[in-house]
């Protein structure tokens, strides 16, 4: 069996999908949160940037791309090609909220991020919210894509 270490600054962010598909899976990792290290620790990293899972000693890297990974060697990542492809669309769609939402978090000119997230607020979130409700109304089972837990549809 693999062995897993993600490693993440301390906090959820683009580590938290990666951390639940493990859960879910009920597979042992180490979660290695860093903080002042990362400028040293990053020359080694290969992306060069996190979150970075390793399994037996390779690095993976792209948040949404582990999720993939993990999912689809637990079984839980679509069974077809089909499936694959819109349960990877509907986790970028999440994605691009989450940069929108870090983007306003973390910028400095408060007059920016004021608008930034008035437009969160006001426009971004409420058409998510609108779109992701459509798309689980029109399936049976309550979730984004299929009949069964996926990586990205709970």
């Amino acid at each position: 069996m693999p062995s897993y270490k993600l490693t993440y600054f301390n906090g959820r962010g683009r580590a938290e999908l990666a951390r639940l598909c493990l859960s879910y899976a009920g597979q042992d990792f180490e979660d290695k949160r860093i903080g002042a290290e990362w400028p040293e620790m990053k020359p080694n990293c290969m992306p060069p940037y996190l979150p970075v899972l390793e399994v037996d000693g390779h690095q993976l890297g792209e948040s949404c791309l582990l999720g993939q990974y993990i999912a689809q060697k637990h079984g839980f990542g679509g069974d077809s090609d089909e499936d694959k492809h819109i349960i990877t669309s509907y986790v970028y769609y999440v994605d691009s909220l989450f940069t929108k939402l870090v983007t306003a978090h973390f910028e400095k000119d408060e007059e920016r991020k004021k608008t930034l997230q008035e437009d969160i607020k006001t426009k971004i979130m409420p058409e998510f919210l609108t779109k992701c409700e459509a798309i689980v109304s029109k399936n049976a089972a309550g979730v984004m894509y299929g009949s069964k837990v996926n990586t990205r549809s709970q």
